[in-house]
């Protein structure tokens, strides 16, 4: 096992490539889906929104950044109930280009949030009603820039606030030549 992740490490690091330019920063806005919105839009009197989202990242290096991410959305379901689900963390990312494709960004990360569902506007006191919460997601990205500074981005990802993904980004500070 141990010799089966040092090849794969090793065959990885011919992968990297200068995807970001230290001093970057990215804000991006978007909207997804979570596995409560398929399940909840198919009650009779339930329907949920997507998830809107909104990031801003700061590159550290050419293969490292960290950034903070929010997201919002409401359900409503049966009986006049109203859900918001409010999500704010925190996420660092891999930046790295395993087919050296010009103006393209390609990460992984993760997401760890705090969570806070509220039903009719007020945060849950009991039971199902009391839930604040921690949350961690893994993703993966990619972001396709239409020149210097505006980019198409789509994620997938395993576990909240979406397991699909896409947006625009902008792109402030230093940029590669090549872009």
């Amino acid at each position: 096992m141990r010799y089966a992740i040092l090849v794969i490490l090793l065959s990885c690091n011919g992968l990297f490539a200068q995807s970001s330019v230290k001093g970057q920063v990215d804000f991006g806005v978007g909207v997804g889906q979570d596995l409560y919105g398929l399940i909840f839009d198919r009650l009779p009197s339930g329907s949920t929104d997507m998830v809107f989202s909104g990031t801003a990242d700061y590159t550290f290096s050419p293969y490292f950044s960290f950034g903070v991410a929010g997201s919002f959305r409401t359900m409503d379901l049966v009986f006049d109930t109203i859900i918001q689900v409010r999500n704010i963390g925190i996420r660092p990312m891999l930046h790295f280009d395993m087919f050296n494709i010009k103006n393209t960004d390609i990460y992984l990360g993760t997401r760890f949030s705090y969570v806070e569902w509220r039903r009719n506007g007020e945060l849950f006191r009991n039971s199902f009603q009391g839930l604040a919460v921690y949350s961690f997601q893994s993703f993966m990205g990619v972001t396709y820039y239409i020149g210097n500074r505006l980019g198409i981005n789509y994620e997938i990802a395993i576990g909240a606030p979406y397991f699909i993904h896409c947006g625009l980004k902008l792109r402030l500070g230093p940029v590669r030549g090549t872009l």
